[in-house]
């Protein structure tokens, strides 16, 4: 769960019957991180792993620091960067996903075509699935999208064309 933030996402899914023998989370925010663990019983809301960091700090498999020890299950990870694989490919199969979910992620995120290959990597096989949602620009009439793809608005999201989102 790419930007799981308070970890919305996890009971949202449980709730249509969609359950995953393992799920893990990224968030830029420990505040947010910790609020998902205060939620839930151990481990949060259903989370079996909480990594604070950016969103690509998710496909490293090391630790540097465990805090809130509090927690029986679930730690929040502060990985290191230079931990991921020169491929930005994983190690071994158990450290493949099945599903990568990015809900209300990517206003914050300019160009996605770097977590859109990291995420590709570790994609477990031709059935598993990049679920994602973007902010599309108002229509323009006559006129192609413009490079790069995407544009800032004045509230600090971002909108991603639907032939940049395509494309990449």
């Amino acid at each position: 769960d790419l930007g799981c933030g308070t970890g919305l996402m996890v009971p949202a899914l449980h709730e249509v019957g969609i359950v995953f023998a393992r799920m893990e989370g990224v968030d830029l925010s420990p505040e947010m991180l910790k609020k998902c663990l205060d939620k839930g019983p151990p481990g949060g809301v259903g989370y079996d792993r909480l990594v604070c960091g950016d969103l690509l700090d998710v496909f490293s498999a090391s630790v540097v620091d465990l805090i809130d020890s509090n927690a029986p299950r679930v730690n929040i990870e502060h990985p290191q960067t230079e931990s991921v694989a020169a491929s930005g490919k994983p190690q071994e199969v158990k450290d493949h996903f099945d599903l990568v979910l990015a809900a209300d992620v990517f206003v914050y995120v300019g160009d996605l075509e770097p977590v859109m290959r990291r995420t590709a990597n570790w994609l477990s096989g031709p059935r598993a699935l990049f679920a994602f949602s973007t902010e599309a620009p108002l229509p323009r009439v006559g006129t192609d999208f413009p490079c790069p793809g995407y544009e800032l608005t004045e509230t600090g999201r971002y909108r991603h064309f639907k032939e940049y989102v395509s494309n990449t």
